[in-house]
């Protein structure tokens, strides 16, 4: 084994021996000083923030986990995005917009998240579902206007694709803007 191999042991072997733990000696007649409560006014202001801040998160974090099975991610593609895609096929779907809305949301009101996302108002909008086909490839299927208001569980086909189980929960939809085609047109 060479220097760089063993390198790697020796870290390796270190990340496993460590721990969090410190033992301290605290002389008898410093313990009573040391060991005192922690007041709230001994923590500087920025350490108070920063742990107010993760607490915050942390709670977010807790409700998201918890209301995870009631919405569906979404990735919502516009011809934005179609403009800056250079390579060959569909749009990176991490170039895509994600958004995550409640399952039992209309139609409706995923246009009015997507009016505020996206800034393109809810008349101008025509959704399409874009569906994975057995090789792979994104083709923008069917559109969505017309559809009977209903939630978007009903509304949306839970496989969204031929033989993709990648994308079995995962909906991939093209937002066309009616407006921008109206302009071209004239």
């Amino acid at each position: 084994g060479g220097v760089v191999g063993g390198g790697r042991r020796l870290a390796s072997l270190a990340r496993r021996m460590s721990s969090a733990y410190m033992l301290v000696y605290v002389r008898k007649s410093c313990a009573r000083k040391l060991l005192q409560p922690v007041e709230e006014a001994d923590i500087p202001a920025h350490l108070r923030e920063r742990f107010l801040a993760e607490t915050r998160d942390e709670e977010a974090r807790r409700k998201e986990r918890l209301e995870a099975h009631l919405r569906m991610a979404l990735s919502v593609v516009t011809a934005e995005h179609l403009e800056r895609h250079e390579r060959a096929g569909f749009v990176a779907l991490d170039a895509a917009t994600q958004i995550s809305v409640l399952r039992t949301a209309t139609l409706a009101q995923l246009q009015e998240v997507l009016q505020d996302t996206l800034g393109i108002p809810s008349a101008r909008q025509r959704l399409w579902l874009v569906a994975m086909r057995k090789s792979g490839i994104f083709r923008v299927d069917k559109s969505l206007d017309g559809t009977p208001p209903a939630t978007l569980t009903q509304s949306l086909p839970w496989d969204n694709s031929a033989g993709a189980a990648a994308y079995a929960h995962h909906h991939v939809l093209f937002l066309e803007d009616t407006g921008d085609a109206a302009a071209a047109a004239a």
